[in-house]
């Protein structure tokens, strides 16, 4: 037992002894805390661990400090894997590593910190309780770091805990162990008793801050996505459809500090959870978070300022920030070290960058467990499990590509213990209350989800605040129950709190918005409002009734005496009833000549502190140069999301029947609340409930009257724009309609105006709301031709923009259109380029959509064989042949010729990579025939190619050239890009063959020129390989070295097996010349690993050979010659010439000098000889020089002495 440790020996009931008191630690510290502090003192870094007892009394467990010896290296290599893990160029930092894979990364770097603080002591005190918590001796761990030097905190301490587990596991710890860290410097300081877990449900405040004028803000974190993405993570707790939900969540849509604090003084959440963007100031050494101010602009917000804010409000137990780097601190402290040091119970933020996905999983997990009643340190332990679990399944599934793991990317601070934050099996209605509320201010029969149940529409928030501080009175427009009028009443109470009172005037209907009414309420609620004496409320009456006073003259009295002075905000809604002539008809003029005058006096002359606010369906053309038009949009996912919690009837239904409602109903808050109705009535969820919603809001969207208000060129635009699906650039509509831009800009403004469509004048797009499509097409406007030929039409346009995202979007309308051969033509394009850049799943996703389409049988044979390329691009050869041969079969049943040998050429692939090269021959041959009798150029560069490839396998370099050149110039005939570059890459691997470098550059060069010109990224991995081997041969190797990590880079993305086999072999290569075999070994048997996986037979030849001069330079000889053997058998069975005699010239020298058998050395170089002449290579000059040297040393009698006995003893 180490002397220093204080305890005795545990298992067999250790003690720990204070003074006089000894604690037995299995009956004393069932909820154990280990509290490791570090200090830097005048001699270096000094370590002390300390327990607290049950009596809440602080024991040291080492007699002395511990003196901790920390490499400068360590803190360099933590720099460099934070670099690496921000998205930087991660290449310069992978051979600090040693190593090629990020799980050795992260092993290499856990290990010097497991060796730096955990191999002594300390380690033996940690993994002691830690075999407590194994066998159930104590009931809980947890591990405390505690230290204020800014390189300490820095240091990634979570990387260690599979280092911790009891017996060596490569896994994490039992889920009742915790690894956190604290702003607390003693352990007396460190609470045992956290806050006191409340009632479910759990109380979850998310807080997405995007502000506005953030620089960059489109490489940021979209707020509305990030709404969607944690309604998709904590939503089955919420949508549990017995009343009873398991967590509730308010999402503010205003992330400044105000507002923050409104809703945890009103609703008391367990949980605050921050999602936005922070960064790491190095100027002053501080994080800082990026909220906002009321208008919704940047406010940089540290950690410490808003730890502040919320360590007021003690219902908050634990504080979430996913924004990136809020982990990372410095002399001040992260951000969340900022907020753990002011007092908030826990801080749980990001160390390192972390995936979409892994965000996702982790938030899901971590609030499952919490809402179920679980203690934090489960439920952070249970989250941490998924990420690792998750990276370990992918590692498995594809070992070659790139996986970086999230596990140890969140980052604990907790200055106390902390259990449970919700008691099982206990539950209090009354939150659902608050979370769900009444409106906060009087509800008018028109307004919906107002006060505090209102969320969401925040940038239309932001412009309403800044016109009318601006003094700009403002127009709301937009389709019927589209939610104008709540956002109006909701816009203007919040006005009202936060600019000195404003008073609130409602005009809600045609039969108020007049003269008569508006005079008489301004001046009824002036006189309640001010109480003024009774002599001058009656002048102003008097003036008011006087007949011989205009209306202009009453109105500018009212102005003088009312409004002047007194804040106010006139609402003046539903307005297109002044905008409706007698018989129905809608305009968007003001019918009644006398109110349009009053208005416009209104407007003119309304003083500074009051307001004016109108909503209508259609914008008022008399009005528009005096007020700001808006148009509203329809409601978010997040709005749609928190109106189904908000109503007690559709809280029930699950979240199935909540996707389908968002896709038909389409955030529009009317149609929600006839879903309700319905529901109501009838609780069985079915679509048919839908089709009544959708006929319903039909009808009270008027369209039909809007429709016949409109002229010629209106119609015919709105009929064509309703074909598009989606938010369409103007350029769309205007290629379909073949009109210029111009031309259509002020229809789309009208129909704007009429509320048919959302126009950006801006961004220069346009959507129509689904329902309204829907009803267009239920009136059959367009007809069914009409409708598939526009929606041709419109694919043809997209088609044409060439970007991922375009073709998505043409595939659907060709869908709609029923044209089949510009549908599998796109989605044969998409997966091209999906192919070319490596996202193969993506290109795979396609070719399955093609198969289930069952278009036609040729198009089924080409999404199989292009399945069967994906297969053969990472190495699944047996896979890639079952598709290449189902594809044949179609090909042959349909009789195409020119399609079954270039399937029969992609065949050939597999048999080259198997070593079965004459069967190669006989498909290429004829292949190659066939398709000159065709004149089909391309399809005879292919075959030419492979040809060469070939004889390249085989040594014979002439044959190759020539066959490689002729392919070439045929490829660049045809402008067949793919094809060029990859002829260029292969007839430089000749001259690297030949040893001619300079020519090999060239070609090399100029096919990776060619790769990057189209955009083929896999391409690109092949020639940076081959240049690297050019520099490698001319022991270039920090510049080879370069090369080959940025091919590796690129393979490991696109999941190439092969290719990062032979990258990997190169870099062994490297470490062999350098004499670092061990690492040359590791590199070498990875990629023996990977060729037999793939069952490329040729490349686990030369494996085989390069693990065998391992062995010889180490003087393992029998094993090296055991691998050449191995090595030799292969490359005969698959005819490569070439290796087949550098193998037997490598044991013919491994016989001459390690074994000094002269005899077997002279048989092997002259078989190793013969076969080199035989295919004309320049290494025969390697045999024959050894010969040559042998026959000077022993004399020519000798040497035919020994020849003489070969012919009699020939080789088995």
């Amino acid at each position: 037992m180490q002397k220093n440790i204080v305890y005795g020996s545990l298992t067999a009931g250790g003690d720990v002894r204070n003074g006089d008191k000894i604690y037995v630690i299995e009956r004393d510290f069932p909820h154990s805390i280990l509290f490791l502090r570090i200090e830097k003192g005048a001699s270096g870094y000094e370590a002390m661990l300390s327990i607290k007892s049950e009596d809440d009394l602080t024991i040291n467990l080492f007699r002395e400090t511990l003196k901790v010896v920390i490499s400068e290296s360590l803190f360099g290599r933590v720099d460099e894997f934070q670099s690496f893990r921000r998205g930087g160029d991660g290449n310069r930092y992978r051979s600090a590593f040693d190593t090629h894979s990020p799980e050795n990364w992260e092993m290499v770097l856990a290990e010097e910190l497991y060796n730096t603080f955990f191999s002594g002591d300390i380690g033996t005190v940690c993994c002691d309780f830690l075999s407590l918590l194994q066998s159930h001796k104590i009931n809980e761990l947890l591990l405390v770091i505690s230290t204020e030097d800014e390189q300490i905190q820095n240091l990634p301490w979570e990387m260690v805990l599979p280092k911790l587990t009891p017996g060596g596991a490569n896994e994490l710890p039992r889920d009742n162990f915790g690894l956190i860290r604290s702003r607390e410097k003693t352990l007396q300081r460190f609470n045992r008793q956290g806050p006191t877990a409340e009632a479910a449900p759990l109380k979850l405040l998310f807080i997405p801050a995007l502000p506005e004028n953030l620089p960059g803000k489109s490489q940021l974190l979209e707020i509305e996505e990030e709404q969607r993405k944690i309604i998709e993570a904590v939503r089955s707790l919420e949508a549990t459809g017995d009343q009873q939900p398991k967590l509730v969540m308010e999402i503010l849509d205003c992330a400044n500090l105000e507002e923050i604090k409104e809703a945890l003084a009103a609703r008391s959440h367990d949980i605050v959870h921050i999602s936005g963007h922070g960064s790491y100031v190095d100027a002053v050494k501080e994080g800082v978070l990026y909220l906002e101010d009321e208008d919704g602009n940047e406010r940089q917000t540290t950690g410490r300022e808003l730890g502040k804010a919320l360590n007021g409000f003690s219902s908050i137990k634990l504080l979430v920030l996913s924004a990136c780097e809020t982990a990372v601190g410095g002399s001040v402290g992260s951000t969340a070290e900022q907020m753990a040091a002011v007092g908030l119970p826990a801080v749980l933020a990001m160390r390192f960058s972390v995936t979409d996905a892994g965000a996702r999983l982790f938030t899901e997990i971590l609030y499952k467990r919490l809402a179920y009643g679980y203690t934090l340190t489960k439920s952070v332990h249970d989250a941490r499990l998924a990420l690792w679990e998750h990276a370990q399944e992918r590692r498995k599934n594809a070992p070659t590509v790139f996986t970086p793991a999230e596990w140890f990317t969140p980052v604990l601070y907790q200055n106390q213990a902390i259990g449970a934050l919700v008691k099982k099996g206990q539950y209090h209605t009354e939150t659902l209350n608050r979370f769900y509320p009444k409106p906060a201010f009087i509800r008018g029969s028109h307004t919906r989800l107002i006060g505090e149940g209102f969320i969401g529409r925040k940038r239309l928030l932001i412009r309403l605040r800044q016109s009318f501080k601006q003094g700009k009175a403002v127009c709301l427009h937009g389709l019927g129950g589209l939610g104008k009028t709540t956002t109006a009443e909701a816009f203007a109470e919040h006005y009202r709190k936060r600019n000195s009172v404003h008073d609130i005037l409602i005009f809600r209907n045609g039969a108020n918005i007049q003269e008569a009414v508006i005079l008489e309420t301004v001046y009824e609620r002036w006189k309640s409002r001010t109480k003024p004496e009774d002599w001058l409320a009656n002048e102003v009456k008097a003036s008011l009734d006087d007949p011989k006073n205009g209306i202009e003259q009453k109105l500018q009295y009212l102005i003088d005496n009312c409004l002047n002075g007194h804040r106010t905000i006139l609402i003046f809604d539903n307005f297109e009833d002044v905008q409706t002539d007698e018989d129905g008809t809608q305009q968007q003029g003001i019918v009644s000549e006398s109110l349009r005058s009053f208005l416009r006096y209104l407007l003119q002359h309304i003083p500074p502190v009051c307001h004016i606010l109108f909503t209508t369906r259609y914008a008022i053309a008399d009005l528009a140069d005096l007020v700001t038009n808006l148009a509203i949009d329809k409601m978010s996912y997040a709005e749609q999301y928190r109106y189904l919690n908000f109503s007690e009837t559709l809280r029930r239904l699950p979240t199935k029947e909540r996707d389908i409602i968002h896709r038909r109903i389409d955030g529009h808050p009317r149609a929600l609340e006839f879903l309700e109705s319905l529901y109501t009535k009838d609780q069985s969820f079915d679509l048919s409930v839908l089709d009544k919603v959708e006929g319903k809001i039909s009808e009270s969207l008027l369209l039909e009257r809007v429709l016949n208000r409109l002229n010629g060129a209106e119609r015919e635009v709105f009929t064509v724009a309703s074909v598009f699906f989606s938010r369409t650039p103007l350029s769309a509509l205007s290629a379909v309609m073949e009109n210029k831009n111009q031309e259509l800009i002020p229809v789309l403004a009208s129909l704007r105006d009429w509320s048919l469509c959302v126009w950006d004048e801006t961004a220069q797009t346009f959507e129509i709301h689904a329902l309204t499509r829907a009803w267009m097409r239920g009136q059959g406007k367009p007809d069914q031709n009409q409708f598939k030929s526009l929606s041709e039409s419109a694919g043809n346009y997209f088609r044409k923009e060439s970007t991922v995202e375009a073709g998505f979007k043409a595939i659907q309308y060709f869908e709609n259109a029923d044209a089949w051969a510009r549908y599998v033509e796109t989605v044969f394009w998409l997966e091209n380029h999906f192919y070319l850049i490596g996202l193969y799943s993506n290109g795979n996703d396609l070719n399955q959509t093609v198969l289930k389409k069952d278009i036609s049988p040729e198009n089924n044979a080409r999404a199989l064989n292009n399945l069967g390329l994906i297969r053969l691009s990472i190495g699944d050869y047996a896979k890639a042949l079952e598709c290449l041969e189902q594809a044949l079969v179609i090909m042959r049943q349909i009789g195409d010729i020119k399609g079954e040998h270039k399937i029969l050429a992609d065949i050939s692939h597999i048999y080259i990579a198997w070593g079965e090269y004459n069967k190669v021959f006989l498909y290429l041959k004829k292949t190659l025939e066939v398709y000159r009798l065709e004149g089909y150029k391309k399809g005879e560069g292919v075959a030419l190619e492979s040809i060469g490839r070939i004889f390249y396998q085989q040594g014979n370099y002439v044959q190759a050239l020539a066959h490689l050149e002729e392919s070439l110039k045929i490829y660049r005939q045809c402008q067949y890009k793919i094809g060029e570059g990859a002829a260029l890459n292969n007839i430089g691997l000749v001259y690297i063959e030949q040893e001619n470098y300079p020519k090999a550059l060239e070609h090399l060069e100029q096919g990776l020129e060619v790769h990057r010109q189209i955009g083929d990224i896999r391409g690109q991995g092949s020639s940076l390989n081959d240049i690297g081997q050019i520099y490698m041969y001319q022991k270039k190797y920090t510049l080879a070295i370069d090369y080959f990590e940025n091919s590796l880079k690129i393979r490991q993305q696109i999941g190439d097996k092969d290719g990062i086999g032979t990258t990997i072999t190169n870099i062994g290569y490297i470490y062999f010349y350098q004499k670092e075999y061990k690492l040359s070994l590791e590199h070498f048997e990875n990629s023996l690993k990977i060729y037999r996986q793939t069952g490329n037979i040729s490349q686990e030849g030369i494996c085989l050979n390069n693990i065998s001069q391992i062995f010889s330079a180490r003087g393992d000889y029998s094993h090296a010659l055991e691998y050449l053997e191995q090595c030799r058998k292969i490359h005969r069975k698959v005819g490569d010439k070439t290796s087949e005699g550098l193998a037997l010239y490598n044991i013919g020298i491994l016989y001459l000098q390690k074994l000094r058998d002269i005899e077997n050395a002279i048989r092997f170089l002259l078989l190793g000889l013969n076969i080199l002449r035989q295919i004309d290579s320049p290494k025969v000059n390697l045999p024959e020089g050894w010969l040559n040297l042998i026959i000077q040393k022993i004399g020519e009698e000798r040497f035919n002495q020994i020849l003489e006995s070969i012919k009699n003893n020939p080789p088995t």
